[in-house]
């Protein structure tokens, strides 16, 4: 019961009891049974003596409001582009790189609400997303096939392999001789190239209504290594749920495959055990198992086997 769950609790009984006094005059019956419920000894013993609730200005935060209208738009724009790069929401990224159209901040706990959400280590907010796009340069085929023909083709792809920066600076000083494939070499003329702002690789752009998202897709190894642990907690998770455990259930864990997804178990057992629910956590089989079963995780075996802890 950490702060945040105490948190969501407190509100979800506000909302309810508050939502069974609004509803009281229209569905009498229901809303009397969701209020004896959750009503305590010091409530008045039925709804219907309740007094109707009154709206409180004072609780209205209008600044958090504003973030997180801010926040649910740039989360279904990095879930869009999630879905575009085809990453996995359980897969740790490295960061997104937001662009608002006011420029807008946000407070430090909605943006740790983002990170969570979109399962990112970083949440940047910038004016424009310009620095952090690159020029891409593109072969004018219009201009370049009346003049080169044939070569038209080969020069495009010298065009391409050109860094475009520099093929920009040198342009404006006047045409550029191309070396082509065949040994030939022609004129590059400034109209010849197109120029243009390209998304970098390993980045996917999602944007809306002004506002624009660059997510960073690049996975490195510890990334992934992450992304294998958020997965192997979700498929014990999924066990406890087919092996007919409570939620409240304490288990004792043990495993055994794969060199590697073992290895990440055993340097992670902390954060595994606390996800989980397990009192005991070992590698290897089990003779005293109530739950044994085998699964793949990105091609990897991994066996488990899960018992309950009998209290007392």
């Amino acid at each position: 019961m950490g702060e945040d769950k105490i948190a969501a609790y407190s509100t979800l009984y506000r909302v309810l009891v508050d939502l069974s006094k609004l509803l009281a005059p229209f569905v009498p019956f229901l809303s009397e049974a969701i209020y004896l419920r959750l009503r305590t000894d010091a409530d008045p013993e039925s709804v219907h003596i309740c007094r109707y609730p009154k709206p409180d200005g004072a609780a209205r935060d209008e600044e958090l409001e504003k973030a997180m209208d801010l926040a649910r738009r740039i989360a279904s724009l990095g879930h869009q582009a999630r879905h575009q790069a085809q990453v996995k929401v359980r897969q740790p990224l490295s960061r997104v790189i937001v662009s608002s159209p006011d420029g807008g901040d946000l407070p430090q706990e909605v943006l740790d609400l983002l990170k969570t959400e979109l399962n990112v280590e970083e949440v940047l907010l910038v004016p424009d997303l310009s620095s952090y796009m690159r020029t891409a340069a593109a072969p004018n085929f219009p201009a370049l096939g009346p003049r080169l023909g044939r070569a038209a083709q080969a020069a495009g792809k010298w065009i391409e392999s050109q860094d475009p920066d520099d093929l920009r600076a040198r342009l404006a000083d006047g045409p550029v001789t191309a070396g082509l494939a065949d040994g030939t070499k022609v004129e590059i003329a400034k109209d010849d190239v197109e120029f243009f702002t390209a998304v970098p690789e390993g980045f996917v752009l999602s944007g809306e209504g002004g506002l624009s998202l660059l997510l960073d897709t690049r996975i490195d190894d510890r990334l992934r290594e992450k992304g294998l642990l958020r997965e192997i907690v979700h498929r014990i998770q999924l066990l406890r749920k087919e092996a007919g455990f409570e939620v409240t259930d304490r288990i004792r864990l043990a495993y055994d495959g794969d060199q590697e997804l073992c290895r990440i178990l055993e340097e992670n057992g902390d954060f595994v055990r606390a996800e989980v629910l397990a009192t005991e956590m070992s590698r290897g089989g089990s003779s005293d198992c109530e739950y044994r079963s085998s699964v793949e995780i990105e091609g990897s075996p991994v066996g488990f086997c899960l018992s309950r802890v009998k209290e007392g």
